[in-house]
């Protein structure tokens, strides 16, 4: 979950750091604040980098700060 200061929609960037393969999620298109995505499908004892990424109305980016985790 992230929020922005104004109205914008939302992925998320996704990078397998074991075998760099990277994938975002889909967005709904809808323009909102307060964005919270569910990420699913990701595989066991595996590094993965998480980046949310919000696109406004006149299509101005904004990237987060990236984060790693490695699932159980």
């Amino acid at each position: 979950s992230w929020t922005t200061d104004i109205d914008s929609t939302g992925l998320m960037l996704i990078t397998n750091l074991d075998t760099g393969v990277k994938t975002s999620t889909q967005t709904d298109n809808l323009l909102r604040r307060n964005h919270s995505i569910l990420v699913t499908g990701l595989q066991p004892q595996t590094r993965y980098r998480f980046q949310a990424v919000s696109i406004s109305n006149s299509l101005g980016r904004a990237f987060s700060t990236a984060i790693d985790v490695t699932t159980f």
